[in-house]
């Protein structure tokens, strides 16, 4: 009765554990091979490939049920298909390194201008929380600028983040081609030489 209740609980919980866990794999291995048999059921029933149909708006691009090549289209993670011709593939691959690597550049040279401007570790906190919940914010990074009005959209391509986001959708839920992020990569190297001038400035000044 003296026993702290630290121990009780955790004691308690794992021997409710350990008596429950044959029941609940056998459980689950059903689970599994009923889903195996839907999977085989309704191999031949096309779905649309947008899960975010609603909100963006995108083409109606449909995919086979359970067939991982065209799975992986659906979600935008891929670089190329046997069906593609080599220069597809290649700006494909291209568009996917692209705009990560910007996205670093602009980080990179962001995070040089703070390290200079602040004369403290608070400093460096604030001046990275700052543009952090100013950049995302108007961005869309918490909220997406498709569901806001015109206004808000054109005010917040002032914000990288805005045009990160343009890029990493186009080539991601849009499948679009590498044209497509020609303008947001851009863009993005557009901060990172101002940012980086601006550190430099300053470092010198």
């Amino acid at each position: 009765m003296s026993q702290s209740t630290n121990d009780v609980y955790p004691t308690a919980l794992r021997l409710t554990l350990s008596q429950k866990m044959d029941g609940l794999m056998l459980e689950m291995e059903s689970l599994c091979q009923a889903l195996a048999l839907k999977g085989t059921e309704f191999a031949n029933v096309t779905k649309m490939g947008r899960t975010q149909l609603w909100l963006l708006n995108q083409h109606d691009e449909q995919v086979q049920a359970d067939s991982p090549r065209q799975c992986q289209r659906q979600n935008g993670l891929r670089f190329c298909h046997k069906r593609d011709s080599e220069k597809e593939c290649t700006a494909a691959q291209v568009k996917w390194i692209a705009q990560p690597a910007v996205w670093a550049m602009r980080y990179q040279a962001m995070g040089l201008l703070i390290g200079i401007l602040a004369q403290s570790d608070e400093q460096a906190v604030i001046f990275s929380l700052i543009p952090m919940f100013v950049f995302s914010g108007l961005g869309g990074a918490r909220m997406p600028l498709e569901v806001t009005g015109a206004t808000f959209q054109a005010i917040g391509h002032v914000s990288p983040i805005a045009w990160a986001m343009d890029g990493f959708k186009n080539i991601t839920t849009r499948s679009l081609g590498m044209n497509s992020v020609l303008l947001p990569s851009s863009t993005l190297i557009g901060y990172a030489v101002l940012f980086f001038i601006l550190a430099a400035w300053r470092f010198w000044a």
